[in-house]
């Protein structure tokens, strides 16, 4: 699976939005998530990628805004987002 995505850079967390997704029922939802970890906000349904603290962070917790679904994890070095500018076009593929 593809998806083609705007970056839109808050902090150390890179939230795409314009994909192709619906509304998103809480499925386990939490607000700390981990470094590297992937999520679908449930409040405005776009895809997280958290590698690294953002704004609402405590010293010791890598906090989302509000409950995000944690689906999965960045493969390989998830640091790289650090790069990614805002209204960047980046890919984002599924490894199943």
């Amino acid at each position: 699976m593809k998806i083609l995505a705007i970056g839109d850079p808050h902090g150390n967390l890179t939230k795409i939005r314009k994909i192709p997704l619906k509304k998103v029922e809480p499925e386990n939802p939490r607000t700390v998530v981990k470094e590297g970890e992937i999520g679908i906000w449930i409040k405005e349904p776009s895809l997280c990628i958290f590698f690294g603290k953002t704004p609402m962070s405590t010293d010791s917790e890598i906090m989302a805004y509000s409950d995000v679904n944690v689906i999965g994890k960045v493969v390989g070095d998830h640091r790289i987002f650090k790069k990614v500018k805002n209204n960047e076009k980046i890919k984002v593929y599924l490894k199943i």
